[in-house]
């Protein structure tokens, strides 16, 4: 490990996750550092990279670093994040998200020392060329629009059902108390079963629209292999945070509509690019689902019992653009 910049206990952890993504490191990393303050650490968890990420990174200073030998897994690399923090707050990003500025650090952990029963702050992630953005938060009943920094802006901070997993604000304490990602799977539906757990818990999510930070790895979404890779956890992946954090009654709902709902996508995606993978991709999800319902049915048992919420409020929280 490189040693960080710090020298005194950081107030702030910005934390990164990478896999094969120098490309976007080139960017991200040169603009944190431009800005990054005495009292901030920069940690980066790379899961395995190919790509020269390493021996790049190790030729930099101001950071610390960790190399797992293989990937192992979105969850476990932001797991391990935390867990190496030195600081008490922590900012969790992906490879691809560029923050210009460190207003989002100061704004964030301003808005979590106000607001103590914050669990996660996000910000919206903005795409290059794009006006309109999705990327504001995660709601669990709900197909999102895209909306301007304009019109997010209308509100200073809004809640939402989960934290945009790109660029997440937490306490490392509360994240470690939640018990941080399930890893049994590497897919954002991670994000959606953090952030439910975390309001069966009694604590609020918030995305804050002053400032906003950029998303880079648009043009990954359009790697039809990568999709299938994600797919093969897709279903499977909700339907487990399904069964794991919803009431008896809301899991019996909106499992079969997630079923359908990720099948009518499969069917879509292998209607635009003829790829087998995707089909493929969909029945190994499935099978995935049925080798691990044992557990998925314990990690139920475990969470219903010890819930403080008795509904799930997380459902019924709507964006204010719909």
């Amino acid at each position: 490990m490189r040693n960080s910049v710090c020298t005194e206990p950081p107030i702030v952890t910005i934390g990164i996750l990478s896999s094969n993504a120098r490309r976007y490191l080139d960017r991200t990393i040169p603009a944190i550092l431009s800005w990054i303050h005495p009292n901030h650490e920069l940690l980066v968890v790379d899961n395995g990279s190919t790509d020269g990420t390493v021996e790049h990174l190790r030729g930099l200073v101001g950071l610390r670093i960790v190399c797992n030998g293989e990937n192992a897994g979105y969850g476990h690399g932001k797991n391990m994040l935390v867990s190496l923090a030195r600081a008490e707050y922590v900012l969790l990003l992906d490879d691809d998200i560029l923050i210009p500025t460190a207003d989002v650090v100061s704004e964030c952990l301003a808005f979590c020392v106000r607001h103590p029963e914050t669990a996660f702050v996000s910000v919206p992630l903005v795409e290059p060329g794009s006006e309109r953005t999705p990327h504001y938060g995660l709601f669990f009943t709900e197909p999102k629009k895209g909306v301007t920094l304009e019109q997010l802006r209308s509100r200073p901070y809004f809640q939402v059902g989960g934290a945009t997993g790109g660029l997440i604000f937490c306490r490392k304490s509360v994240f470690q108390q939640l018990g941080g990602y399930d890893t049994i799977y590497s897919c954002h539906i991670d994000d959606f079963d953090l952030s439910a757990r975390a309001y069966l818990q009694g604590w609020q999510i918030y995305t804050l629209t002053g400032v906003h930070a950029v998303h880079l790895g648009t043009e990954r979404r359009l790697d039809t292999n990568r999709w299938a890779a994600r797919n093969a956890y897709h279903l499977c992946g909700f339907l487990r945070m399904i069964l794991k954090n919803y009431t008896l009654p809301g899991a019996l709902f909106w499992a079969p509509v997630a079923s359908v709902w990720i099948l009518w996508k499969t069917i879509s995606k292998y209607r635009e690019t003829r790829n087998r993978k995707v089909l493929t991709s969909y029945v190994m999800s499935v099978s995935y689902f049925f080798r691990d319902l044992r557990d998925t049915l314990q990690r139920r048992t475990a969470i219903q019992t010890n819930r403080v919420v008795r509904e799930d409020i997380f459902r019924r929280v709507s964006s204010p653009w719909q």
